[in-house]
Parts: C-alpha cells; sequence; structure tokens
C-alpha cells in the first residue's frame, strides 16, 4: 500500500522573536512554527475566497437581465446577503478584479470596506490610498469601516445622518453618536500609528 508523505513545511519562513519563544521547549517552538504556517495559509485562502466570491457574483450580474439580478439578489440563493453580494460586485468592477495585492490582507476586510476602496466618479481611489489600507490591516490596526473611510481620504462619504433638530427619536440620535464615535475612533488609530512612526524616526 502506498503512503502518502506528510506535506514538509519550511519553518524557516517563520520568525518569532525572544518574547515569544522565551521558555519554550525546541518541540514547542516547531509546533507554534507549523501552526503558524497553517494560519498563514488560511487567511491567503479566505482571500482567494473573497475575490472568488466577488469575481462569480459580477458574472451572474454581467450575464443576466437587471430584473433577474434583483431577484437573484432577493433569492437567497448564496449565503451573502444582497448588500454584500452588491459591494463585493462593486469592488470587483472597479479595482479588486484586477489587483495583485496578496490575498492574505483581504482576509479582515468586509465587503463594505472592499467597495469603499473603489471609489466613485465623484470621488474616485487611487492604488496609492488604498495601499494605505493595505499597510494598516499589515501593521495590525483594527480596521474597521470607518477608518478606511478617512485612510482613502473620505471617499464615498456616508450620507450625512440627521442634525438634533431633525433627530426627534433616541434611536436617531443614538445612531448619530455611534456615527460620530466610530469616526473619533478610526482618527484616533491614524494618530496614533503616525505617532508610532515618528517614536521610530526619532530613535534612529
Amino acid at each position: 500500500m502506498d503512503i502518502t508523505p506528510t506535506e514538509v513545511l519550511d519553518l524557516s519562513t517563520v520568525s518569532l522573536n525572544k518574547d515569544v519563544t522565551q521558555g519554550l521547549f525546541p518541540d514547542q517552538v516547531i509546533a507554534l512554527k507549523e501552526r503558524v504556517i497553517e494560519i498563514n495559509d488560511e487567511l491567503g485562502a479566505i482571500g482567494q475566497g473573497v475575490r472568488a466570491v466577488a469575481a462569480h457574483l459580477y458574472e451572474i450580474k454581467k450575464n443576466v437581465k437587471p430584473g433577474n439580478w434583483r431577484a437573484f439578489l432577493s433569492s437567497g440563493a448564496v449565503n451573502c446577503s444582497s448588500r454584500n453580494a452588491i459591494d463585493l460586485v462593486s469592488a470587483h468592477e472597479k479595482w479588486l478584479g484586477t489587483t495583485d495585492v496578496e490575498d492574505h490582507l483581504l482576509a479582515g476586510l468586509s465587503p463594505r470596506s472592499l467597495q469603499v476602496m473603489g471609489g466613485s466618479k465623484k470621488n474616485p481611489v487611487s492604488e496609492k490610498q488604498r495601499q494605505k489600507v493595505f499597510e494598516a490591516v499589515e501593521s495590525g490596526e483594527k480596521v474597521t469601516e470607518a477608518f478606511v473611510r478617512l485612510l482613502v481620504k473620505g471617499s464615498n462619504k456616508p450620507k450625512s445622518l440627521p442634525n438634533s433638530r431633525e433627530a426627534s427619536s433616541a434611536d436617531q440620535r443614538l445612531a448619530r453618536m455611534q456615527h460620530e464615535c466610530e469616526k473619533y475612533k478610526a482618527t484616533i488609530q491614524i494618530l496614533t500609528k503616525e505617532n508610532t512612526k515618528l517614536k521610530k524616526q526619532l530613535a534612529e
């Protein structure tokens, strides 16, 4: 009986600092590196999946009439919301279908964030602006939709929420406050990141 050899993982591709490996036995370090490789492979697969789903949805939309497309979105045939499907198609049309960015960088971005990164005719988004988002993802930032909007310089700004006179209900006031809170959080993230960069430059 033929025995298929197990896959040999290249552990040299994983770099762990002393704080991570301190006090661990060699076998534990090896096991840790193996898990890191597997996790990174899975994250890459998630990014590939995002690309593939967006491409398939785009092909469906392109090959049916608008009425059929709208009916498809509301049919529940695919396991994602109609809003996410629309956002993924928009992202694919504008930039996702042609980008060569590494797959794992797409894994943590929501369909709406991907759509925002495509911009609009009125507020186009450049590759340089999108690169800011990927840099934030790679640095470990929590990249929310609000954060993405700020990084691409306010492209596709969200619809303005009702002002204090129009906000006649508690729900409207709460929505406005939550929206403002998200904007402030995103601004703080950007300022913190810039501050860290400046500290590193001063230390050099």
